[in-house]
């Protein structure tokens, strides 16, 4: 199993399936917290909350979301990309946040969001060359926020 991926996010049904490889078993010993891709030479993809101090090992930070982060400046914030025409759109995040959509549908729409939107391969191209990249959202949820769909895009845009 990949462990740099949680199948239950990426809509995945066995958990030894990796989205960064198609399908290919996952190469062991990878520290999940790190959330990053396994194969040699492709970008590794963390997620971590920006409110989280940023450390040396974030390589490239990407703000994933539209809007600013409440009561974060620039400076604490340490932000190399502002990708917030690959976030949510601004009326899927209000259902959402608002309780109106559940996870799951969320997911459904945002993944055909994602598939229609040139800002996900305009971010793919920027960072392609980048072997770190640490996504980053404001929400509270670890889990359901919308940094694990955003990757996957962006991992089967690196393809």
């Amino acid at each position: 199993m990949c462990l740099g991926h949680d199948p239950a996010v990426m809509g995945l049904t066995a958990p030894s399936i990796c989205p960064a490889t198609g399908g290919a078993p996952a190469a062991p010993g990878l520290d999940p917290a790190r959330r990053a891709c396994h194969d040699e030479g492709m970008v590794q993809f963390r997620i971590k909350r920006v409110y989280e101090p940023a450390a040396p090992d974030d390589g490239v930070r990407v703000l994933v979301d539209r809007l600013w982060p409440r009561g974060l400046t620039k400076e604490r914030a340490a932000i190399d990309i502002w990708a917030k025409e690959a976030a949510p759109s601004t009326e899927l995040r209000k259902r959402f946040h608002g309780g109106d959509e559940s996870w799951e549908q969320f997911a459904v729409d945002y993944g055909a969001e994602l598939r229609a939107n040139p800002a996900v391969a305009e971010l793919a191209r920027q960072i392609a060359d980048d072997p770190v990249v640490t996504l980053l959202f404001s929400v509270r949820d670890p889990e359901q926020n919308h940094a694990h769909l955003l990757q996957a895009a962006l991992e089967r845009a690196l393809r």
